[in-house]
């Protein structure tokens, strides 16, 4: 994607920007949704019986840039980094991942 809307995480990012915190951004991607598609009991939550695959992230803290709708370029000091995903018990480093499609060593 061209952006601005490049990927979850940096969505997610953006949110903690604009203040909600890290538990209400988890909660509107993951069980909102879920309710919202009428399958809070197949999905959204970590409970016996759910299907349930995980993403992992990092939060560091540093100086990075967003671009919002209108193009302006904002500043925040935390950004949600993707590092590994659970699916159906097996795990994906997403370092790994990108690192092939480079072709290089991050």
């Amino acid at each position: 994607m061209n952006g601005p809307v490049f990927d979850l995480p940096t969505t997610m990012s953006k949110f903690l920007l604009l203040g909600l915190s890290l538990d209400d951004i988890l909660m509107k991607t993951t069980t909102v949704p879920a309710c919202v598609l009428g399958l809070a009991d197949q999905l959204g939550a970590l409970r016996p019986g759910v299907l349930t695959d995980l993403a992992v992230f990092r939060l560091p803290e540093g100086d990075f840039e967003f671009e919002d709708s209108a193009r302006q370029q904002l500043r925040g000091t935390q950004k949600l980094e993707p590092v590994a995903v659970i699916r159906r018990g097996r795990a994906y480093r997403s370092e790994l991942r990108l690192e092939r499609r480079l072709g290089h060593r991050l």
